[in-house]
C-alpha cells in the first residue's frame, strides 16, 4: 500500500467516525429537546431532576465520542494513558501554560476584525443553577467531561492513529479538525493554536495527562468567567488570572525547550513530517465533516450586512 493510498484510507476512517459522532450527538440531543417540550417537563421538575435534561445530553454526547472513538482506533498506535509522564512533564505544562499569551492575542485580533466586518459568533446564554446538585452537574458537563472526551478523541484516538506518518502532520491535521469542531469563526487561530501546543506535549510526554490538565483549566476558567460575568470588576479575575500564569511560563518555559533540547532529551525528530498530507483532506468522508462543521459555524455567527 503506498503511502498516499495509507493517508486516504485513515482520512476515511477518521471522516466517517466524526460523522458518525456528528449524527448521534445531534440525534440524541434533538430527541431529548423534543421529549422535554412534549411532556411539558418544566411544570413538575424539582431537585436534581431539574438538572435531567443536561445529564441525558452529557450521557448522549459521551456515547457519541466513545462510539467515534472506537470507530477511530488504531490498535497498533491508540493507547489512552493519562498516566503521570516519566518525561518531561514539567517542560511540557510550562509550554501550554505559556501558550495562553499568543493564544488571547491571537482570539482578541480575530474577534476585532471580525467584528470590523459586522460578523460576531452567538454566544449561547447560559444560566448556571442554583442549587448544589446543579453547579456539581454543570462542572461535569461543562468543565470535566469536556476535557476528558476531547482529549480522549483527538489527541488520543485522531492524533496517535496518524502519528505514523510524522508528529507535525498529526498535529496539524488534529488540530485542523480540533479548531473546527468548535464552531466559532473568532475562535479558530487560537483553538488551533491551542490543540498544536496540546499535540506537541503528548509528542513530549506519551501522555494524555498534560493536555487533559490544562484543557480542564481552561474549561475551567471559562466556566469561572461565565460565573462572574455580572459581578463588576471581579470578572476580570479569570482572564487575568490565565494571562499572569501565561507571561509567568513563558521565560520558564523557553529556558526549559533549550536545556532540555541540548540535553537529548526532545526528539526532533517526533515533530518531522514526510506524509503526502495534502491528500488526507480530499475523501469524501472528510470533505463531508468539514463541510458540516462550515455549515454549522455560519449557523452560529451573525453578519451584520446579511439579513
Amino acid at each position: 500500500m503506498t503511502p498516499k493510498t495509507k493517508v486516504k484510507r485513515d482520512s476515511v476512517i477518521i471522516g466517517l467516525g466524526l460523522l458518525l459522532y456528528a449524527v448521534i450527538s445531534n440525534s440524541l440531543s434533538y430527541g431529548i429537546a423534543y421529549i422535554y417540550n412534549k411532556i411539558n417537563y418544566g411544570q413538575w421538575r424539582t431537585g436534581i431532576v431539574d438538572e435531567l435534561p443536561g445529564i441525558l445530553l452529557s450521557i448522549a454526547v459521551y456515547t457519541a465520542s466513545l462510539t467515534a472513538a472506537v470507530i477511530m482506533a488504531d490498535e497498533q498506535h491508540t493507547e489512552w494513558n493519562f498516566n503521570k509522564p516519566k518525561r518531561l512533564f514539567g517542560t511540557a505544562m510550562l509550554i501550554l501554560g505559556a501558550s495562553y499569551l499568543p493564544i488571547s492575542i491571537l482570539n482578541g485580533v480575530a474577534s476585532t476584525l471580525l467584528k470590523n466586518i459586522g460578523v460576531t459568533s452567538l454566544i449561547a446564554d447560559v444560566a448556571l443553577p442554583s442549587n448544589p446538585a446543579g453547579v456539581i452537574l454543570t462542572f461535569i458537563q461543562a468543565v470535566a467531561l469536556p476535557a476528558f472526551l476531547e482529549e480522549l478523541l483527538f489527541r488520543g484516538v485522531i492524533q496517535r492513529r496518524l502519528v505514523k506518518y510524522g508528529g507535525g502532520f498529526a498535529v496539524i491535521v488534529t488540530s485542523v479538525l480540533f479548531a473546527l469542531m468548535h464552531e466559532r469563526f473568532a475562535l479558530l487561530p487560537g483553538m488551533f493554536l491551542f490543540s498544536v501546543a496540546m499535540g506537541c506535549a503528548d509528542l513530549m510526554t506519551d501522555s494524555l495527562l498534560p493536555s487533559f490538565l490544562m484543557h480542564f483549566f481552561n474549561n475551567f476558567m471559562a466556566l469561572a468567567q461565565l460565573a462572574l460575568a455580572d459581578r463588576g470588576i471581579y470578572r476580570m479575575i479569570p482572564s487575568m488570572t490565565i494571562m499572569a500564569l501565561s507571561i509567568f511560563c513563558v521565560p520558564f518555559a523557553m529556558v526549559s525547550v533549550i536545556r532540555n533540547t541540548k540535553a537529548g532529551k526532545i526528539d526532533r525528530s517526533l515533530f518531522i513530517s514526510s506524509a503526502p498530507r495534502r491528500w488526507f483532506y480530499f475523501t469524501v468522508p472528510t470533505i463531508v465533516f468539514i463541510l458540516y462543521l462550515l455549515v454549522m459555524t455560519v449557523r452560529y455567527t451573525s453578519f451584520s450586512w446579511w439579513s
